[in-house]
């Protein structure tokens, strides 16, 4: 049985390309975990190239708005992947009377940062339900069934769209995916381990 992280969520960036950074994600994805990222809150002040994720095989997740449209301050380029819910998100708080993010962008009120653990959710249901995918075909599903995905390709701002977990557990996809479960006693949930960063 392993005990490595099947998913590591990074709820971090810097414009620094640092080797060790570079290495650890490295590291990571040949040991078959699935990393995902977010894209940066930076893109009304210079929108610069963000890591994690921008390295190669990293899930880079942009923020979205609660009408599907990308958040003003989430960062854009083509390391983007996937768009995930990012603003007007109610959770909890030390006080108790829980956080609501704001339009701001201001780092402690969410962001890219609060998109990215939905992903990393997202990747960790995908392999509960397909356990023996590698971490590529979980990031290859959650690209490939994300809203609008098929239809209008990358773009920049959002990659392949906004995250769909129902379709990223139950879509039938071309070869080399996995199949959908044809009842829910084929498809029992494993226990992924997800690590939360940041």
């Amino acid at each position: 049985m392993s005990l490595h992280a099947d998913v590591i969520n990074m709820s971090l960036t810097t414009t620094n390309d640092d080797p060790s950074l570079r290495a650890a994600v490295a590291f990571a994805e040949q040991n078959d975990v699935v990393v995902v990222a977010a894209a940066g809150n930076q893109k009304q002040q210079g929108n610069q190239v963000q890591y994690p994720a921008a390295y190669p095989g990293v899930l880079a997740v942009a923020a979205v708005k609660s009408d599907g449209t990308r958040a003003e301050y989430s960062e854009t380029g083509s390391y983007v992947s996937v768009a995930a819910p990012g603003e007007d998100i109610t959770g909890p708080s030390g006080s108790g009377d829980g956080y609501v993010t704001t339009n701001t962008g201001a780092a402690e009120n969410g962001g890219t940062s609060y998109a990215a653990p939905y992903v990393s959710g997202l990747a960790a249901l995908v392999r509960a339900y397909y356990p023996k995918l590698s971490a590529k075909q979980v990031v290859n599903r959650i690209i490939t069934t994300a809203a609008d995905g098929a239809d209008s390709g990358h773009n920049d701002e959002l990659g392949t769209g906004v995250i769909n977990p129902y379709q990223a557990v139950n879509a039938i996809l071309s070869t080399g995916s996995a199949q959908a479960p044809k009842s829910a006693a084929l498809a029992t949930p494993t226990n992924p381990t997800t690590t939360v960063t940041g």
